[in-house]
């Protein structure tokens, strides 16, 4: 009986040790699901801004090309 008893406290005695490193890679884990989900919205703002500069970019595209086709009209009527 006494054998059986101390063969079970070093039974627990290993599950402690097992479930104490399991609990540090869990919070391991969990740090980097936070820093995966800030990375992820930075992403997300970064890619944001990235298609509001190439809207902006197609938009000043389109004034430059009505700017030249208004001096070529213009240049055209009154120099012809």
């Amino acid at each position: 009986m006494e054998k059986t008893i101390v063969e079970l406290g070093s039974l627990f005695q290993r599950l402690t040790g097992m479930i104490h490193e399991q609990q540090d890679m869990v919070e391991r884990i969990d740090e980097d699901v936070e820093a995966a989900l800030g990375d992820a919205g930075a992403g997300g703002d970064q890619l944001n801004t990235a298609y509001e500069n190439a809207s902006s970019g197609k938009t000043f595209a389109w004034k430059l090309g009505g700017i030249a086709t208004v001096f070529t009209v213009f240049f055209t009527v009154f120099l012809l």
